[in-house]
């Protein structure tokens, strides 16, 4: 059995293009120079096999790729979940799936009393390169002028690869949300643990890339005003796109 196209578009539907967990978008837009990102995934609650997470013996393969069995999460998202399925029960994944897309209909149920909010980017201040960091401090400061983040990484990893590169980018998003709200201790210790990070990705050949992009909000009640765009990527050293412009301003191009 597979998943059917119907079943992929009520699912995706459902869901309103957002995970159900953390509810960040799951299609983004077009560069200058690259086609859409599609970081959704569409994840089994119960799995496919009995090695995998949550399997029912009593589920037969039709009830496998079914509309119940399936729900819409980001890459990280998934992978947690299936990492600690024991805290990630059937039974949680099938309620927070219920409230997502509760809440996703509620939203669309709403009227629309203000003009739709959109984000507005320019062909120009699309990043065409970023910078190496190395700096947990710099990185940290970089990402907390930002609004939203735009994150890629090599397709070929391994499971060891994947783990370390998704632990990192996780502990990085959680970062960014926390930092604005703690101590000047805390947030010394937040850039020595992304200096850890960072150590750890080089050790294991990667760097980590990133550039900030201009870009603005409009619509609601608001009028226009600045949004700001994290570009962030992890990569193999060997990435031949990277370029050397000297020994502190390694830049790859997108």
């Amino acid at each position: 059995m597979a998943i059917s196209n119907k079943t992929r578009k009520i699912l995706w539907a459902q869901s309103g293009n957002l995970c159900a967990i953390c509810r960040r978008k799951l299609v983004f837009d077009p560069t200058q120079a690259d086609a859409e990102s599609v970081v959704g995934e569409e994840c089994h609650i119960y799995a496919q096999s009995a090695r995998g997470p949550r399997f029912n013996p009593s589920y037969s393969a039709e009830q496998i790729d079914s509309l119940a069995n399936l729900i819409l999460l980001c890459a990280n998202d998934h992978k947690r979940v299936d990492d600690q399925f024991q805290l990630h029960t059937a039974e949680w994944l099938q309620t927070k799936k219920a409230e997502h897309a509760k809440w996703v209909e509620e939203k669309l149920a709403e009227p629309a009393k203000h003009p739709m909010m959109r984000i507005v980017r320019t062909r120009a201040n699309v990043p065409q390169k970023m910078d190496r960091i190395s700096s947990g401090k710099i990185l940290l400061n970089l990402a907390m002028q930002c609004h939203s983040s735009n994150t890629d990484y090599d397709d070929d990893l391994d499971d060891t690869e994947t783990e370390l590169v998704a632990g990192f980018l996780q502990d990085l998003h959680d970062y960014r949300e926390i930092a604005g709200d703690v101590d000047m201790s805390e947030h010394i210790k937040i850039t020595r643990s992304l200096n850890t990070r960072l150590r750890e990705l080089e050790e294991k050949g990667f760097y980590f890339f990133a550039a900030v992009e201009d870009a603005r909000i409009e619509g609601g009640e608001r009028p226009p005003h600045p949004w700001m765009i994290f570009h962030e990527l992890v990569t193999r050293a060997t990435n031949p796109k990277i370029l050397w412009e000297g020994e502190s301003n390694d830049s790859t191009r997108g």
